[in-house]
């Protein structure tokens, strides 16, 4: 089945009459100041981190997915592969038919927190789209308050039970999924069934989010997504003082954008703390490091909660909350991208350029080249800028590489006629398309001399 690059297509959302973005491992999205840049990442985010809302999900398919599962559970006991893998792929459908307004449900309470809106309307007017990258398709579109969601394109995936064998704990049953003749997934999984719960259990914890992978990073919460939202610095140091008073409710005054970024970085922290930088990786890591003024990182827990303590290029020991805006900003970052992971990882970036020097901007930005050329890791980096140098450094790591091309993608947002749209900027083994390119670089220097 070919493959495809995911794409994201948004009409009315904030200043963005029309904007499509193609997800790439490397995706830019560039622009001036209040083009929507921050709407069009957030929303990205909530798109990839967002749960269906599974008690609905459970009230909507009700009695049908019950009998679906009985009626498979029979068949699995009587060695009927074909009726079994039949009746589990009408319970997979079905799953997938009601998992929109389950999803609805969910996005619409997340998108009001995050964006601090009381109805949708008030920023969102359009429509979305997401195309996955092989058969699915989701349909956004607020309705009244209320964020309509309806999946499409999975009718062609069916499960395939490959045998089943009795077990200490029931059937042990081997699964796959296929779609025309191909394995959608890459081995099938092993699974007890004893009653009818196990075998709702497996679609619900298995065949759905598979399926919905083919929307991935923006999957509704089937890969590990991490927001690193703007003013990292700013939050780090407020998310403190309300710290010292009492880690719960410090953490429960924070606002959802905010505190999905601590909620990242607290994961971040656990992680480097666990397993340490990539060997790989780890050259250009301590290049990056040794840029922005630090020796060492080390992690210690308190009250449970991971804390960052920072020896910058003078011996000084500190918090890293008390640390230069440029480490503050950075270091969540450059954590994601050089500790050892094996999962598949979205690394939602704002504003990457923030208080770093261009020279740190450039080492920041070959340590990301290299965590994307990772073996046994999936990752997608979709970052916002309003800085030339992040498209020089990439251009130039395009160039000189004359390879790695083919998963970058960048996103201009441009004025045309009182509204912001997109442009996608070429992108071949010779870097940037040298027109387009300028355009930017003339566009951001003219907003630049207007503020000066």
């Amino acid at each position: 089945m070919e493959f495809r690059w995911p794409r994201l297509m948004i009409e009315g959302l904030g200043p963005i009459r029309q904007a499509k973005l193609t997800i790439k491992p490397l995706t830019i999205i560039i622009g001036r100041n209040s083009f929507g840049k921050s709407l069009l990442i957030n929303l990205a985010y909530l798109l990839s981190s967002t749960l269906p809302s599974f008690p609905k999900l459970k009230e909507l398919v009700g009695d049908r997915a019950l009998k679906l599962a009985e009626s498979a559970l029979t068949a699995i006991k009587e060695d009927r592969v074909e009726d079994a893998s039949r009746e589990l792929t009408g319970l997979l459908h079905l799953h997938l038919q009601e998992v929109g307004p389950a999803l609805g449900m969910s996005l619409t309470s997340r998108f009001k927190e995050f964006f601090n809106v009381e109805k949708v309307v008030e920023l969102f007017r359009g429509q979305a789209l997401i195309e996955g990258s092989r058969l699915l398709k989701c349909f956004i579109k607020p309705s009244d308050d209320y964020l309509e969601v309806k999946v499409e394109g999975y009718h062609e995936v069916e499960a395939a039970i490959e045998s089943v064998e009795r077990g200490p704990e029931g059937f042990f049953v081997q699964v796959n999924l296929t779609c025309r003749g191909e394995n959608w997934v890459e081995e099938p999984w092993g699974w007890y069934v004893e009653d009818a719960g196990d075998v709702l259990s497996l679609t619900g914890n298995r065949l759905l989010p598979s399926v919905l992978t083919d929307l991935a990073p923006l999957s509704f919460a089937t890969i590990d997504p991490y927001l690193l939202t703007d003013s990292r610095a700013g939050v780090l140091r407020l998310a403190r003082a309300s710290l010292s008073r009492s880690l719960e409710y410090g953490r429960l005054t924070v606002p959802a954008r905010e505190a999905a970024f601590l909620a990242a970085y607290d994961k971040l922290m656990r992680r480097f703390y666990e397993r340490k930088v990539k060997e790989d990786l780890r050259g250009a890591y301590n290049n990056f490091m040794a840029e922005i003024g630090v020796d060492d990182v080390r992690i210690r827990l308190v009250g449970g909660y991971p804390e960052a303590v920072v020896k910058d290029c003078w011996g000084r020991e500190m918090l890293l909350e008390e640390c230069p805006s440029g480490i503050r900003e950075a270091l969540s970052i450059a954590l994601a991208l050089a500790v050892e992971s094996e999962g598949f990882e979205a690394l939602f970036v704002e504003e990457a350029e923030a208080h770093l020097h261009p020279k740190a901007l450039d080492r920041m930005l070959r340590l990301a080249w290299g965590a994307l050329q990772a073996e046994k890791r999936v990752l997608y980096l979709i970052v916002t800028t309003h800085s030339p140098i992040v498209l020089s450094v990439v251009n130039n790591l395009v160039m000189s590489l004359k390879e790695g091309y083919e998963v970058v993608s960048v996103v201009h947002l441009r004025e045309i006629e009182g509204g912001v749209e997109s442009e996608e900027i070429e992108v071949s083994e010779e870097g940037f398309d040298e027109s387009e390119l300028s355009a930017i670089f003339v566009e951001l220097m003219e907003e630049r001399a207007r503020l000066g």
